[in-house]
């Protein structure tokens, strides 16, 4: 078959499968023309391997099919499911609600509904962009959490039905036995212990134009809904009115979430800097002054780990250890530094980056002032993507925090603002003159829970959605 004719086969062949191409003007000369064809394929999933189909009939054997096929499968991967596994998922979806579909879709990818530009009605479409989202090595693909997630919030009948869907599917994907959606489960249940509870997340950084001056915005967040900016101030503020702001905010999201919030929780976002500082023995309220601490949950977030992206792939890979590990680890989960010499800083962050446990770290001595990050136990941490860091202000202290800390590990380490606020707590009525709870502090970095203003500097955009074949 000569040249020109085999172009205009092919170009037949695929026009049959995806009707919408046949609105593609032809060109001359014949590469133009080709060009055009290929890059509106692009916009019809599965066109483009239909086109590599053909092209493999007409010329194979031919060495240049390998490097277009590979090209093809990194454009356009594979599909996860077959199409009678994603409508049979599809068909189980039809009674769940919205909000709860659209939480999953958050949970499973990290994006909202909004931000992928699909219609929160559009079950179909939610799913596909759900099934197109890469996974990790050696763990099942997002979409999987996507599945679990929705049968954790759906009635046992349902629940069941999804399932038995994913140990299908997961059996046919390759893993043989059910300890990868145990896995998945695990940690849905984890998250979800987070439901009923409220994020006031807050940054607030220094005015390097004007010492003692700090900028600050302010952030409601809930489970796996879309976010909320509650603040952005225009100006720098005094400290004392940063910290009165955040308590005023504090006190309207209790009033606002009054009867659906189980609890109440305030994350500070701070550079280096401020991390030293006793922000949580601040004093508030006027009536009856009180540590902003003891007034609700309180722990900080690293500002310098939210805005560098380069740290957020091994911070991603530690906390999600947590979360399905974080009721069972025990002592495996944490390390114990007990200086802050470079020396002791590279232990620690080669410690971190190995798979698997330790993903928490404990500071045996305080934590030394610095306005940036330096070669010490906080650095470490975050280059070696510690979701959680702990130690005391007070080195008096840090021996009593060290036993505090190896007793309740075998405990949810995932609960530890809760364990904290209780301890700042009875450091209140404690007769010791340097009470334990009075000097601890706490970093507890979310990694689902990134802010948007970070999320988009931190993550690939979802992927494009593309048109639907006409069939």
């Amino acid at each position: 078959m000569p040249t020109p004719a085999r172009r205009d086969h092919m170009i037949r062949q695929v026009t049959q499968d995806f009707p919408g191409l046949h609105s593609v003007a032809r060109q001359n000369p014949p590469h133009a023309d080709l060009l055009e064809f290929v890059t509106a394929a692009h916009d019809y999933p599965g066109a483009l391997r239909r086109l590599l189909e053909i092209l493999s009939y007409l010329y194979a054997p031919d060495d240049r099919l390998t490097p277009i096929s590979q090209l093809i499968g990194a454009i356009e991967p594979e599909d996860l499911l077959t199409r009678a596994e994603r409508q049979s998922v599809i068909d189980r979806l039809a009674s769940v609600e919205a909000t709860v579909v659209a939480g999953a879709f958050h949970y499973s990818t990290r994006i909202t509904v909004v931000e992928a530009g699909v219609d929160l009605s559009d079950v179909t479409a939610i799913v596909a962009l759900a099934e197109a989202f890469p996974g990790s090595a050696g763990r099942l693909p997002p979409f999987f959490d996507f599945v679990d997630y929705i049968a954790h919030r759906c009635p046992r009948s349902t629940r069941a039905s999804l399932h038995d869907w994913m140990d299908q599917v997961s059996h046919r994907l390759g893993y043989a036995n059910r300890s990868a959606v145990d896995a998945i489960c695990r940690t849905t249940e984890n998250r979800l212990v987070l439901s009923g509870r409220y994020f006031l997340v807050t940054e607030v950084c220094p005015d390097r134009g004007a010492p003692d001056r700090f900028f600050l915005a302010a952030w409601r967040q809930h489970e796996d809904e879309p976010e909320e900016m509650l603040y952005q101030a225009d100006s720098s503020m005094p400290w004392e009115q940063a910290i009165d702001t955040i308590h005023r905010l504090m006190r309207e999201l209790a009033w606002v979430v009054e009867h659906t919030a189980r609890e109440r929780i305030l994350e500070l976002a701070m550079p280096r800097g401020l991390v030293t500082h006793s922000i949580d023995q601040w004093q508030v309220d006027p009536a009856l002054p009180s540590p902003i601490g003891t007034i609700y949950p309180l722990v900080l977030r690293s500002f310098d780990r939210l805005e560098d992206r380069s740290m957020h792939g091994e911070w991603e890979r530690n906390w999600a250890w947590l979360k399905e590990h974080g009721r069972t680890a025990g002592l495996d989960a944490i390390r114990e530094v007990g200086s802050h010499d470079p020396v002791a800083a590279q232990a620690l962050r080669s410690a971190l980056l190995r798979e698997g446990p330790p993903a928490a770290v404990l500071m045996l001595r305080a934590l030394p002032a610095s306005d940036d990050l330096g070669p010490d136990a906080y650095t470490a941490g975050l280059r070696g993507g510690a979701p959680i860091m702990i130690w005391s202000r007070d080195d008096a202290t840090a021996a009593e925090l060290a036993d505090w800390i190896r007793g309740i590990c075998h405990e949810d380490l995932l609960e530890l603002p809760l364990r904290v606020f209780q301890l700042r707590l009875r450091a209140l009525d404690d007769t010791d003159a340097t009470p334990v709870g009075g000097h601890i502090a706490l970093v507890y970095d979310d990694h689902d829970r990134i802010p948007e203003k970070f999320r988009s500097r931190s993550r690939l955009r979802p992927p494009q959605q593309r048109k639907r074949a006409s069939l």
